[in-house]
């Protein structure tokens, strides 16, 4: 799925291009996929590659269709008006985590996309979202508190400026990991002709554990998720 020639069956880190398949500690995963450190992360528990449609043990929010191996959300779901577009695998996870995907934004539209965890069984529904941000000539990095009953980013915990062409994210595909660490939740983005950037915040400024399902999220505009992946220890 990644274009580096190994099959993703054996490739070490499937989203993310490393024909070499270069791997420091000699885990089950590679150094392109490793968190930070690299001892936080070992072994791919799930790779999705969107090729059937719809895709199977997903639970997804209306406007997101499989289209050409890639997943894709539609803003025009949420009837004109600003929206969270969220869709978790089905498989909760709790402890150490990671999980990674690799995106694109439509041209010309601000917004936001990436990942979403710790969807959980708190009432309202609550998940956190990292999120790269489009507005204008301006790209940020967000951590975000989400409010699952109202479609909306609720409160933005952490937001760091990320340098590079705006238009980058709409050029190129765009890469982004989030670990839980069972301390510090951290949000990267890295990619072609934008500046890798990091975002975290501690247990305590979460209103949640971050423990429940993970995915992808969208806000208010069209983006496409060419894959997620979700690495333990």
């Amino acid at each position: 799925d990644d274009d580096d020639g190994v099959d993703d069956a054996c490739d070490n880190c499937p989203g993310i291009g490393n024909d070499l398949q270069a791997n420091g500690d000699g885990d089950a995963l590679g150094n392109a996929c490793e968190g930070n450190p690299s001892s936080l992360l070992s072994t791919i528990q799930l790779f999705e590659p969107f090729a059937a449609a719809p895709p199977p043990q997903w639970d997804a929010s209306a406007g997101w269709i499989v289209d050409s191996d890639v997943l894709q959300f539609l803003p025009g779901a949420c009837g004109g008006k600003p929206c969270l577009g969220t869709a978790f695998h089905q498989t909760s996870v709790s402890g150490v985590f990671g999980v990674e995907t690799s995106f694109m934004f439509m041209p010309g539209q601000d917004g936001a996309a990436g990942l979403v965890g710790g969807y959980g069984s708190t009432t309202p529904p609550i998940a956190f979202s990292c999120q790269l941000a489009r507005t204008g000539s301006a790209l940020t990095l967000d951590i975000w508190r989400n409010n699952l009953a109202d479609s909306s980013l609720s409160a933005r915990i952490d937001t760091n400026t990320v340098s590079g062409d705006p238009a980058a994210p709409s050029t190129y595909p765009q890469h982004m990991l989030m670990t839980w660490d069972g301390q510090k939740l951290t949000c990267r983005v890295w990619g072609p002709e934008i500046g890798d950037t990091k975002a975290d915040v501690g247990a305590g400024q979460l209103s949640s554990p971050m423990v429940g399902k993970t995915g992808l999220a969208v806000w208010n505009t069209s983006a496409v998720f060419m894959n997620f992946a979700r690495y333990g220890p």
